[in-house]
């Protein structure tokens, strides 16, 4: 199942309702029974939430006879204003005109989730959605050929706020395909390894038959979070319209990930080691080069968290540096800097996912039980791993599950729900997401 909680004012839960949930609340499919992911699902392979609409990309697996078949779906619920959830998605099942916009056509939503097909609406046979992105108002989509030779295509989708489509100076809303002949060479061999977005800029890893990989960015660069693309010929004031070459060099250390918070954005390269650049007026980049090792690293608005690697001489750990305004950094203490988060985790417990929302955090652990050598082995437990959910920081919507709204300012335990016993029966989390005061969770 898909379990969702937090801000729903536009149905972006996907839950049948537009209420906000203060606790985790199973999500709805079009076609399918209530609670249920749609048949032959093998994955959720990513979510990705604005303000006020949520895409998702689902992995499902198709079997006749001795042939088995995989195909990528895109599906999407919420806002649907200025085709930010594709063109033709006010077909949806559940799709509601939005009572404040009724004289708007294209002002609907959906309060479960409805497939896109974007290949289709932009009539590119022989193509499906591979990644996707999203900022405040903005949709991003990269389809890639599945049955033919070609480029791939980004889509952006939505409102223009701030060059957040990337598709030019006087660009409307709506759906607009990214040109990347700004930055590449052969831009007819597009290839895009990687594309991460914050609320009005976006980073993308692209090459071309002729290019090696390279870092391309759009959007807002007032603060620096774009480097120094934000001289680039392609930018007004404070704003990059077209992709533009971000000055990074990979060809001595890949990148492994980006996270991209307000006004900062963040890389996490091979090697471990961390480049911030932008704001950092909150203290959100202090500290972050100072020669930590990093496993992951996320962004909330304001923020910035890493994963510390294995290689950590104190053992994995989550550090935080920023914002502090609803207890976002989890910790007690004031320090300013790179702190660590305070959690309270048992022997033989390991971080496994770190991500972040707009001002909250969760991580998930697993621990696999020790064994006494003392007992029989007939009565030895299980050895399968259990996993936890804590969560901390901003939760106005309720968007940690906890059934309140208080704010969270030491990371707390959230699941499994029976907090008297963490190797009942309770669902495992197979999968972790954070969105714009929301939290999505699968559980199997």
């Amino acid at each position: 199942m898909l379990l969702a909680s937090g801000s729903n004012s536009h149905g972006q839960l996907g839950n049948g309702s537009a209420d906000d949930a203060h606790r985790f609340t199973t999500c709805q499919f079009a076609g399918c029974e209530p609670g249920q992911l749609p048949a032959h699902t093998r994955r959720i392979r990513q979510i990705v939430c604005g303000a006020k609409h949520t895409l998702l990309l689902l992995e499902r697996v198709d079997q006749t006879g001795d042939s088995t078949s995989e195909r990528i779906e895109l599906w999407g619920c919420g806002d649907g204003t200025n085709e930010k959830l594709g063109l033709g998605f006010k077909d949806g099942s559940l799709a509601r005109m939005d009572p404040e916009s009724s004289s708007n056509s294209n002002a609907f939503q959906s309060w479960e989730f409805s497939v896109v097909d974007m290949a289709l609406q932009l009539q590119l046979a022989g193509y499906g959605c591979r990644l996707i992105a999203a900022g405040f108002e903005t949709s991003y989509v990269v389809l890639s050929p599945t049955t033919i030779s070609g480029p791939d295509v980004v889509v952006s989708m939505g409102s223009n706020d701030l060059g957040a489509l990337g598709a030019g100076f006087d660009t409307p809303a709506g759906s607009h395909i990214v040109s990347f002949d700004t930055v590449l060479a052969d831009a007819a061999t597009l290839r895009v390894h990687s594309l991460f977005a914050g609320p009005r800029h976006v980073v993308a890893e692209v090459s071309s038959a002729q290019d090696t990989r390279l870092l391309v960015s759009w959007g807002a660069c007032r603060h620096g979070q774009l480097g120094a693309a934000t001289v680039s010929a392609y930018a007004t004031p404070h704003v990059l319209r077209f992709p533009v070459d971000i000055t990074v060099d990979l060809a001595t250390d890949s990148i492994r990930s980006c996270a991209l918070g307000e006004q900062h954005t963040v890389f996490l390269f091979e090697s471990g080691r961390i480049v911030g650049l932008g704001s950092n007026r909150r203290g959100q980049l202090l500290g972050i080069d100072t020669g930590v090792s990093a496993a992951a690293v996320g962004c909330t608005w304001k923020g910035t968290y890493l994963l510390t690697s294995a290689g950590d001489t104190r053992s994995p750990r989550v550090l935080a540096t920023g914002s502090n305004s609803h207890g976002q950094l989890g910790r007690s203490e004031s320090e300013e800097g790179l702190q660590p988060v305070e959690f309270a985790l048992a022997t033989n417990q390991q971080f496994d996912t770190l991500v972040c929302g707009s001002e909250h955090a969760l991580a998930l652990t697993s621990f696999h039980p020790t064994l006494n050598a003392d007992i029989e082995v007939h009565h030895k437990p299980s050895l399968s791993p259990s996993t936890q959910l804590w969560g901390w920081g901003w939760n106005e919507h309720g968007n940690l599950g906890l059934g309140n709204t208080r704010d969270v300012t030491i990371p707390t335990k959230i699941w499994p729900p029976s907090l008297s016993n963490d190797h009942d029966d309770s669902p495992h989390v197979s999968g972790l997401w954070a969105g714009c005061g929301t939290t999505w969770i699968a559980v199997s």
